[in-house]
């Protein structure tokens, strides 16, 4: 069974500087599927600094920085097929309510 990724498929989150925020992509399917992401349509690998976190329920992002203002892919596969969700993320400055 292919890969169905939870949600809708083209969503825009906004992030605040120096705030969390969890990309969703929980994705199911028979077997399993394996989960990647690109991010502006490169394959994405943490750069070991510990800001990201990949896990069943998406991609955390820690300390949002406006480096973090992409376009953001979860890619889920298996032997049945694909399925992608597209996550535009924009970063706006520190919260000027607080």
């Amino acid at each position: 069974m292919a890969p169905v990724i939870q949600g809708d498929p083209n969503e825009e989150y906004i992030a605040i500087v120096n705030e969390t925020v969890v990309l969703p992509c929980a994705a199911n399917g028979i077997p399993p599927p394996t989960v990647s992401w690109r991010k502006n349509f490169v394959d994405f690998t943490p750069n070991g600094d510990g800001r990201f976190l990949f896990g069943d329920h998406g991609l955390t992002i820690s300390s949002v920085t406006t480096e973090d203002k992409a376009i953001y892919e979860c890619i889920a596969s298996n032997t049945g097929g694909e399925e992608v969700k597209v996550i535009v993320l924009v970063v706006q400055g520190e919260n000027p309510f607080l």
